[in-house]
């Protein structure tokens, strides 16, 4: 599972997460990208229904850190 943000995301990334199929959380910087069509997006509350303290959890950016903070605090407790 990968939470995409700001400032880049390299065409290779995200041709990886297409083929290889990976979750990809549904948020703005998602919204802004051509591909999200060919991308397995989940909304927001399946995302987080998803994660268990031994789900890899993986992004491109610092940026997503308020994100998993704020909506996964025992998963990011758990991994402090």
């Amino acid at each position: 599972m990968i939470i995409l943000e700001k400032p880049y995301v390299s065409e290779l990334l995200i041709n990886s997460l297409i083929e290889d199929n990976i979750p990809v959380l549904k948020n703005a910087v998602l919204e802004e990208m051509a591909e999200k069509n060919k991308l397995k997006v989940l909304a927001e509350q399946e995302f987080k229904n998803r994660i268990t303290v031994d789900t890899k959890l993986y992004s491109n950016s610092e940026n997503a850190l308020g994100w998993i903070a704020a909506n996964l605090p025992d998963y990011y407790e758990e991994k402090k």
